[in-house]
């Protein structure tokens, strides 16, 4: 879980774990010698964190090859649970919530996927894109949907989003 921004829910770190690995058993095991952290933010939900050191440590002992199969598993991560919400309708209040806690974990993966493949970028930057403005943050959502204008691929879901952008904001086409 080097990879990941903040605390998370067990449930994350087992889709960012993938499988061949005893979540409960690592965790358990980083807890008792304090190489991982519980964090309770008051929201009645238990989430899981590294110290710093020991993250930047971590990150400079992973062998590359596996480092880059993590980031990846993470970007796909954010992009499964942000993507969804492109759709206006979804008013399902736990995926939003959950969405809205992750914001640094979508922000470290888009910076790596940008990188690293565009069109899982493109895919995380719309679908925070619509999260940022259900909730207001136009200078988010402005920022993203602008990098996604800049280079739209030809992903016939990430060019209709597009569209229905130029729609909402300039009554135009794209």
């Amino acid at each position: 879980i080097m990879w990941i921004a903040g605390p998370i829910e067990l449930e994350d770190i087992e889709v960012v774990a993938g499988e061949g690995l005893d979540v409960i058993s690592a965790i358990a095991t980083l807890l008792d010698v304090a190489l991982l952290q519980r964090v309770e933010s008051g929201d009645g939900l238990v989430r899981f964190g590294l110290p710093e050191a020991v993250r930047q440590e971590a990150r400079r002992r992973l062998d590359p090859a596996a480092s880059e199969a993590r980031r990846r598993a993470h970007a796909i991560w954010q992009r499964d649970l942000v993507w969804p919400l492109r759709i206006f309708e979804i008013a399902d209040s736990r995926l939003v919530e959950r969405a809205h806690a992750a914001a640094a974990e979508t922000q470290a993966a888009l910076v790596w996927a940008w990188d690293h493949d565009r069109q899982l970028g493109r895919e995380i930057a719309l679908g925070r894109y619509a999260l940022a403005t259900r909730a207001g943050a136009a200078q988010e959502a402005g920022a993203l949907i602008e990098r996604v204008l800049a280079d739209p691929g030809d992903d016939p879901r990430v060019i209709d989003l597009v569209r229905e952008h130029a729609l909402l904001t300039h009554g135009e086409t794209a």
